[in-house]
């Protein structure tokens, strides 16, 4: 596992990420469950898909995933989104999962700083804090942590064959 802060060191490319994600004209799409249904105590997110079905999703593909597609080694794409987790009056702890079955990387991307956080099974947590890459392996256990303090959490998750 490695974290990376700072990831894009271009402070002005980050924040026109970062305001097209929160504050721009972006395309948000409601999902009422975040693992699998029934395993996330009713609570729902927001998703925006960039790349899936081997292909690109998004108009806002390269705008928004080249600066950090640009940091990383890959060989292919599995599967590219953004996630939109809305403001709760307590936490919620949603399932625990992987995100494929085969062996990945997964590239978490945090868009902003507030209380929530991606837990693990091993009993790591880690907060999310705006730009700050999270590189772990796609086969451990993970599940994220709504926040109480800010409207939107915005992580970016790509997964990867390296």
């Amino acid at each position: 596992m490695e974290i990376i802060n700072n990831f894009i060191e271009n402070k002005s490319i980050f924040e026109n990420l970062k305001s097209t994600i929160i504050r721009g004209n972006f395309e948000w799409y409601y999902d009422d469950f975040i693992t699998s249904p029934g395993n996330d105590q009713g609570d729902f997110y927001l998703a925006h898909n960039f790349f899936s079905n081997n292909k690109q999703q998004s108009n806002h593909f390269n705008q928004i995933l080249s600066p950090i597609l640009g940091r990383l080694k890959y060989n292919y794409i599995l599967r590219a989104k953004a996630n939109g987790y809305t403001r709760k009056e307590k936490h919620y702890f949603h399932g625990w999962h992987t995100d494929d079955n085969q062996e990945h990387q997964v590239a978490l991307f945090f868009v902003n700083t507030n209380n929530g956080r991606t837990e693990f099974e091993n009993g790591k947590i880690v907060e999310s804090k705006e730009n700050t890459l999270l590189l772990f392996n796609g086969n451990i256990k993970h599940r994220s942590v709504s926040q109480t303090d800010e409207n939107l959490r915005v992580t970016i998750n790509i997964n990867l064959i390296r």
